[in-house]
């Protein structure tokens, strides 16, 4: 499974690589340009990533702007609504108004608030990376 994170902060980085690791091959953006640059190259290498988690507030360009992207080339590519790559928005932002964003105008997979816990997270990699077997959490 091929997983990517992107967050500015640092330390979410680390935290979600070493949850990530053990069970996937994992890729770090440090922000919205990075991710996409990342997500182009894994289509031209024809290993897409399986699921992103994406964090919202970034300088440059933010999440949101970055998924739009990211669907955006899928479609460009002619992939298939069912394949898209599945987008965990991860964020600080828990209002109303953040949420329908991320899921109407970005059309994201699913949407989690920080700190996301380990059980949370690998439910997620359960759920859209076809990972079956996780060690109790």
């Amino acid at each position: 499974m091929k997983v990517l994170v992107v967050d500015d902060d640092v330390a979410s980085q680390i935290i979600m690589k070493s949850i990530l690791n053990s069970y996937c091959h994992v890729d770090v953006a440090s922000g919205g340009s990075e991710a996409v640059q990342f997500f182009i190259q894994s289509l031209k290498d024809k290993r897409p990533y399986d699921l992103i988690f994406l964090d919202i507030i970034m300088p440059g360009m933010d999440g949101q702007e970055a998924l739009k992207n990211i669907r955006s080339i899928e479609k460009e590519n002619n992939i298939d609504k069912l394949k898209e790559t599945a987008v965990v928005m991860l964020t600080v932002l828990d209002d109303p108004k953040s949420v329908v964003e991320a899921y109407q105008s970005g059309d994201a997979t699913f949407y989690l608030t920080k700190p996301a816990i380990k059980q949370v997270i690998m439910k997620m990699i359960k759920d859209f990376g076809g990972v079956t077997k996780i060690e109790s959490v």
